[in-house]
């Protein structure tokens, strides 16, 4: 029976341990560099809205971007927006409800300066 306590307690603390940091989210707190590129236009679930790229590649889609899950206008970017639009922004990394099929993250930015 012994052997069986332990199994079943190695389990558990797996379990727990791998589910503790479930819902949290990378808050970046300090201004940051960034580059929105543009809309993005792929016809899918968990496609739309802004791309944001933090590694000063300009070119929508391409490096390390990011899906931005802010309103654009709530950003101050609308359909006749020029891009790429600099700015610095602080921002929180978000687990998305679906996960893209590319397996970029997202973002909500908290405040923005355009640049």
């Amino acid at each position: 029976m012994r052997p069986y306590v332990i199994i079943f307690a190695a389990c558990l603390s797996l379990v727990l341990f791998t589910n503790s940091n479930c819902g949290k989210h990378h808050v970046n707190r300090s201004a940051t560099q960034a580059i929105i590129t543009g809309f993005d236009p792929r016809m899918c679930a968990c496609c739309g809205g802004l791309l944001i790229n933090f590694d000063g590649d300009s070119i929508p889609m391409s490096g390390k971007w990011h899906l931005v899950k802010n309103d654009p206008a709530s950003l101050g970017i609308t359909g006749s927006s020029n891009f790429p639009i600099h700015a610095t922004v602080t921002y929180e990394m978000q687990t998305p409800s679906c996960p893209a099929p590319d397996g970029h993250g997202l973002v909500l930015i908290t405040s923005i300066q355009i640049r």
